[in-house]
């Protein structure tokens, strides 16, 4: 909810049309879903313009005020709405500014009370780790977490959830996207987060963000924000395995987890064990994904250091934590097949995780990888170095020892060349038309490709 103070305060607002604003203010940007709202944005993009469908907006809804750009024509079939005090209109140089500066007004306004915003970035895992923190967060302090919608992370869905935030909240749990030079300092700024963490930095994005260096730069101004703006009081909790993160291990406010870490992780029979001191912790919940576990650690040393009188409780929440996402590491049971499904995305960090996790379950279920399949796909926005990434997972899983290999995509000669017997498809229709006359005797299937592949299609097949 939006404090009607707020409205005028960021720099780009430009003016008011229309009586003034008497009540707070509950947003939506989406045409096609308006409901209890008495806001709405005007958002655009390549394909669409929400300044274009404002009489339809004002005819069917209860939308009592509208952000929208100046500079784009006002349509003169409102006027009447206006001159009625019917419908305000907030006029504003740039709406995506707009929307980032109102926000962080927003978070300032909410923190009057102390309370704590967390946010959290990484290359692979950030919406699983985001699930963990309010599993365990919402369980010690039911109905006063908020956090990110699936995967609202970016320029507008960072300040959406921003304005979300009611005086019931205490916490809010921000997931911060990039796939460009600066953004996360940009959601960072906006957010104003006082605590965090990254879970990695791995090859996603590397056509804006060229290489690992530049990924690692992007993803570590989530700290250096942190700690400017909390005065160097900020923690962030880093995993000290990951080579380009341990560079910031001896930073003010950075405690890290690992082998060598301020919290000591290593992996047993029955878990993850994670120990400080004289203090240790076994995490034996049913999750077999050792990523998944990491996040779940990671969550918890995060909320440990937050509420360090809450230990007990924050350990037991986090044992009931069962991950929940749709296309995201799934093991979905058909009457023939058991299938590992995680095809929301894919970058090389992630590739070869979902590898290693499959492997994991074969041996947890005594099976042989002769009764395995692997159906993978392409490897979205990875720049110039996209052949040498596909060529790299397909020597790895050629380490692995894995037999029976579809690919879906354009990088398919690529990734076979360590390969043998790969079946290779243009896309993922063509794969299920030749499935109809194909036999799949294999039990366990992993599927695992970016997004775009739509390799989730398969799911209905195989039921």
């Amino acid at each position: 909810m939006i404090s009607k103070s707020l409205i005028q305060l960021p720099k780009t607002f430009k003016e008011i049309l229309g009586k003034e604003i008497d009540s707070d203010l509950v947003v939506s940007t989406d045409t096609r879903n308006i409901a209890d709202e008495n806001a709405f944005i005007c958002l655009y993009g390549e394909n669409f313009d929400a300044h274009s469908m404002l009489e339809n907006i004002v005819e069917h809804s209860s939308i009592k005020v509208i952000i929208a750009e100046k500079k784009r024509t006002f349509p003169e079939v409102l006027r009447p709405f206006v001159e009625d005090h019917k419908i305000t209109f907030v006029l504003v140089e740039d709406i995506f500014v707009y929307i980032r500066e109102l926000a962080s007004e927003c978070v300032k306004y909410w923190k009057v009370d102390h309370k704590k915003i967390i946010g959290l970035t990484g290359s692979a895992g950030k919406t699983s780790s985001k699930e963990a923190l309010f599993h365990i967060l919402n369980s010690v302090f039911p109905g006063k977490v908020l956090a990110t919608k699936g995967n609202l992370n970016n320029h507008i869905g960072v300040p959406l959830t921003l304005f979300r935030l009611t005086e019931e909240h205490d916490f809010a749990i921000v997931e911060m996207g990039t796939n460009a030079p600066s953004e996360i300092r940009l959601l960072a700024e906006t957010a104003l987060p006082d605590t965090g963490l990254i879970t990695n930095v791995g090859a996603a994005h590397l056509e804006r963000l060229i290489d690992l260096e530049g990924v690692f730069k992007e993803k570590s101004s989530l700290y250096h924000v942190i700690n400017e703006t909390t005065e160097g009081k900020g923690i962030v909790i880093l995993p000290s395995d990951d080579i380009y993160l341990n560079r910031l291990k001896d930073f003010p406010g950075v405690i890290t987890f690992g082998r060598d870490g301020h919290y000591k992780v290593s992996f047993t029979n029955e878990g993850l064990e994670l120990s400080k001191g004289n203090s240790s912790w076994l995490f034996t919940n049913e999750i077999v994904e050792h990523h998944l576990l990491k996040n779940l650690a990671q969550a918890f040393i995060l909320l440990r250091t937050m509420f360090s009188e809450k230990t007990n409780e924050l350990f037991e929440a986090a044992l009931t934590y069962s991950p929940k996402q749709k296309n995201r590491s799934e093991v979905i049971e058909t009457q023939k097949h058991k299938i590992y499904l995680d095809a929301y995305n894919a970058n090389p960090l992630s590739m070869k995780v979902a590898i290693d996790t499959f492997e994991r379950l074969l041996k947890r279920e005594g099976q042989d990888k002769k009764n395995s399949l692997l159906i993978l796909g392409d490897m979205k926005e990875l720049g110039t170095d996209s052949i040498r990434f596909h060529e790299e997972l397909g020597e790895y899983i050629h380490q692995k020892n894995f037999e029976n290999i579809f690919f879906v995509g354009e990088m398919g000669v690529p990734f076979e060349r360590r390969l043998e017997n790969v079946k290779k498809f243009s896309d993922v229709n063509i794969l299920i038309e030749n499935l109809k006359s194909e036999k799949i005797e294999n039990k366990y299937i992993l599927i695992k490709a970016s997004r775009s592949l739509a390799l989730e299609k398969l799911i209905d097949y195989f039921q």
